[in-house]
């Protein structure tokens, strides 16, 4: 069985036979069944994976177990630009908060925006989004972050114009925060 398959045998374990109680329970389980190299070969397996669901559970245990590490890092660059998952808010928070020291990282994030999900796609779910990259695009390394954020100042989306302003300002003020 590839690490794949093994998380989510446990996750079925947990959502759909409830073998697996809590989240405690989870976790513990968790602990016993996948080591991080193996959360690893999963997280890598998801750029040629189809499944939303097993990205979903995928990134769950690397939330849940702070399995996140450096190695993922260009596998999730690329998991966060297909459309065929529902946890790009999830991916694009990790960029703000454990992968913010790359400058690979903008030229993504900028895609990201370009390049909504259908089920963002929603005014009131794009918005929140744009919000969420825009940050992620403050907190990666100066000046390049406010280089990137000065070019959605031209967009054509006023609230992409507005939020990229407020990061801005903000950068200027608190410099990366996430840093401090």
């Amino acid at each position: 069985m590839n690490a794949t398959e093994l998380i989510k045998n446990v996750m079925s374990r947990y959502y759909i036979t409830k073998e697996i109680k809590d989240r405690k329970h989870l976790i513990e389980i968790l602990d016993k069944e996948i080591t991080i190299d193996q959360f690893n070969e999963a997280i890598n397996d998801l750029s040629i994976c189809s499944n939303l669901d097993i990205v979903a559970d995928v990134l769950y245990v690397g939330f849940v177990m702070k399995y996140f590490n450096k190695k993922n890092e260009s596998t999730l660059r690329q998991i966060l630009l297909l459309n065929f998952h529902k946890s790009h808010e999830d991916i694009v928070s990790l960029f703000q908060s454990k992968y913010n020291n790359s400058v690979e990282n903008i030229s993504i994030l900028l895609s990201a925006i370009r390049n909504i999900p259908d089920y963002l796609n929603p005014d009131d779910f794009k918005y929140p989004y744009f919000k969420k990259i825009i940050y992620a695009i403050g907190a990666q390394p100066e000046p390049y972050n406010i280089e990137a954020l000065e070019r959605l100042t031209l967009s054509d989306e006023d609230k992409i114009k507005e939020l990229a302003s407020h990061q801005i300002e903000k950068r200027k003020i608190l410099g990366r925060w996430e840093a401090k």
